[in-house]
């Protein structure tokens, strides 16, 4: 056919085994680099090992969308009823159901553990392909395209490895994929230099407010003092441990006095009006809904509003008014904090939150840099409630203490620490950049 055709590509019978849209798509993918079928490259590891000996213990590993591989538990095998898949370093291993949402990784030599779930593919690959060069090409966003198009059709997506093993990608020499590995590496290098210093800053902090306050959570003497006290036995009524060990005494520069004290309102409005709010009599109301997962740990940072009907609101919920404070009562060592200085109107929030405000005599952000620190960590971490899911109770949340320095002090202490934070954002959002830029251009680089 000699004709021309702009907006056409001509794709000729005789070359297609298949005729459904996946496949045509596999046409689009354009490099500079030689385009070859995955399965050349690739081998399944579907081998799976009996790790139920109940005498033993065994490292599982994980994959998610934001590490990667992870070192996940350690779990008995009187607790495990299926055989497991086993992992080497340089294998990858993906969800297949989530793989379109980047849930993949390969395993290094970091990760201790090596069993992973059989419901994972795992797969190698030969001395032609570099497993890092293929981890990275399918982590960018034009594979994931592909991807998705590769799991499209079905109720629930599923990229098989015999879907995989078919995909055509582009494969330049091992020389070019190394240079290409080494240039997103230099990058990935400098991003985590940057949160190596969110790291070191983060810890500056905790000194600062401890120099500052001159914090000291004496439980070494009150421990040595235990060990050697000599106890005269009629004149005890309990035996056990717990009521002989020491509690931690609290010593600061400035005068202490305990969270109920610095209260305004606590779960209540200035009315004294309860905060609790029944949502699904409001059905088609709008809200802004804060969720304990949409609170970053540490950080005190709101990621994002859930916003959604009345109808839509499942469990119980708090109202949260303008200059209020949040704190995670369920899990508190994941320091889940928060305090809303926004024009929002009709934010609500989960049960598992305490929702406060606090007396105008006091700077918040002291206040919310105090109740994030370790000093507050430490006081709470031997409080919890429940084995499983831990908890503090309102009356362990309201005997935290605080040291009160005279407003002039805590101000000061209040805009250092902001000036800090706002270097760790700085420096988060840099990293994020570089990490992006990285994967940009290795994609950049590949596809056309």
């Amino acid at each position: 056919m000699d004709e021309d055709y702009k907006y056409l590509d001509i794709i000729w019978s005789d070359g297609i085994d298949d005729w459904d849209t996946n496949v045509v798509s596999r046409f689009l993918i354009s490099s500079k680099y030689q385009i070859y079928k995955l399965e050349q490259y690739i081998t399944e590891q579907n081998k799976k090992y009996d790790i139920s000996n109940p005498n033993n213990d065994y490292k599982i590993l994980g994959v998610n969308n934001q590490m990667g591989i992870f070192d996940a538990y350690i779990e008995s095998g009187s607790k495990i009823n299926q055989k497991y898949k086993k992992m080497q370093n340089g294998w990858i291993a993906y969800n297949p159901y989530r793989v379109n949402v980047g849930s993949i990784g390969i395993k290094k030599e970091l990760h201790r553990y090596e069993y992973i779930s059989p419901a994972y593919v795992v797969f190698s690959c030969n001395e032609k392909l570099n497993p890092d060069f293929l981890f990275y090409l399918m982590r960018t966003s034009k594979f994931n395209k592909t991807i998705r198009q590769n799991t499209t059709g079905t109720v629930r997506q599923n990229l098989s490895f015999d879907n995989l093993k078919k995909l055509d990608i582009p494969i330049p020499d091992l020389p070019i994929q190394l240079q290409l590995i080494g240039d997103y590496n230099r990058k990935i290098v400098e991003a985590d230099s940057f949160e190596q210093q969110i790291c070191e800053l983060e810890q500056n902090i905790q000194d600062y407010l401890n120099e500052m306050l001159e914090i000291n959570m004496e439980c070494e003497k009150g421990l040595i003092d235990f060990l050697f006290k000599e106890i005269i036995s009629d004149e005890l009524d309990r035996w056990d441990v717990a009521y002989f060990m020491p509690k931690n005494d609290f010593v600061a520069k400035y005068s202490i006095t305990t969270l109920d004290e610095c209260l305004d309102c606590f779960m209540a409005d200035t009315r004294g009006k309860s905060l609790r709010v029944e949502t699904n009599k409001t059905p088609d109301d709008k809200f802004s809904y804060i969720g304990m997962e949409n609170i970053e740990k540490e950080t005190g940072i709101l990621s994002e509003f859930q916003y959604v009907n009345g109808k839509e609101i499942k469990s119980q919920t708090i109202r949260v008014p303008q200059n209020y404070f949040l704190y995670g009562k369920l899990r508190p060592y994941l320091n889940k904090y928060w305090y809303n200085e926004t024009d929002e109107n009709n934010i609500v929030c989960s049960s598992e939150f305490f929702v406060f405000s606090i007396k105008k005599t006091i700077n918040p952000y002291y206040f919310k840099y105090y109740i994030s620190s370790n000093s507050v960590q430490k006081q709470i971490e031997k409080l919890f409630q429940g084995a499983r899911m831990p908890r503090i109770n309102e009356q362990t949340f309201k005997s935290i203490k605080i040291p009160l320095p005279p407003i002039e002090i805590q101000d000061e202490i209040a805009k250092h620490i902001s000036d800090m934070k706002q270097q760790i954002q700085d420096l988060k959002q840099q990293a994020i950049n570089l990490r992006k830029s990285a994967l940009e251009d290795f994609e950049n680089e590949i596809f056309e």
